[in-house]
C-alpha cells in the first residue's frame, strides 16, 4: 500500500508520511483521521434508527473520492476496493480514500496490469470483470463508488446472497436495481 501510495499527493487521499521495515515489522506512518469511517457511519444511522446521510452529504462526499480517483486513474492506479470502509474522515468531515492495499499500477507502455492475478476487492462491491478475472480498469472504482452510492441512499449494497458464487452470479448477470 505504502508505496502506491506514498506519490499519490491529493487532497482527498490519505497521505504516507514514512514507510519501511523495522527488524521484520512493516509499518507506514499517515495522517491521522479522527471522524471514523463511512461504514461506521451507514452503521451508526442502522443501528440507532437515525437517517442515513442526507443528499447533500452524499454528494458532497462522493464530490471527493470522485475526485480522488480521477487523480490516481490519471496515474493508472486502480484502487481495487473502493467500499465504505475504507473511506475515512478527518475532524471537519473531509473524506480520504484510503487502503491502497490491492491497488495496482498499469504499465504505462502497454496498459496492462503490472501483475495478473486472481478476482481482488471486496465481493458485495466489485464490479463483474473483477468477478471475471478479466484485466479491470478504471471502471471497476466507478462501479464500486456507484455500489457504495446504492448503500448509502438505502441502507444496503444492491446484491446480497448467503454465499461468493450467487454473489457473483447477480454482478455478473442480474439487472442493475
Amino acid at each position: 500500500e505504502a508505496h502506491v501510495s506514498a506519490w499519490l499527493e491529493h487532497a482527498h487521499i490519505v497521505p504516507i508520511y514514512d514507510y519501511g521495515t523495522i527488524e521484520g515489522i512493516s509499518f507506514i506512518v499517515m495522517r491521522l483521521l479522527t471522524g471514523g469511517s463511512l461504514q461506521d457511519r451507514i452503521d451508526y444511522s442502522l443501528e440507532s434508527g437515525r437517517d442515513l446521510p442526507t443528499n447533500g452529504e452524499i454528494i458532497e462526499v462522493l464530490r471527493q473520492l470522485a475526485g480522488a480517483l480521477d487523480y490516481a486513474h490519471n496515474f493508472d492506479v486502480i484502487h481495487r476496493d473502493i467500499k465504505p470502509s475504507n473511506v475515512m474522515f478527518d475532524s471537519v468531515a473531509a473524506a480520504f480514500l484510503v487502503d491502497f492495499g490491492v491497488a495496482r499500477m498499469l504499465e504505462q507502455s502497454t496498459g496492462r496490469l503490472t501483475r495478473t492475478g486472481m478476482a481482488v476487492g471486496t465481493a458485495p462491491y466489485m464490479a463483474p470483470e473483477q468477478f471475471l478475472n478479466e484485466t479491470p480498469t478504471a471502471g471497476v472504482d466507478q462501479y464500486a463508488m456507484g455500489v457504495m452510492t446504492f448503500a448509502l441512499l438505502t441502507g444496503e449494497v444492491p446484491y446480497q446472497a448467503s454465499n461468493l458464487p450467487a454473489l457473483a452470479n447477480m454482478h455478473v448477470h442480474e439487472p442493475i436495481p
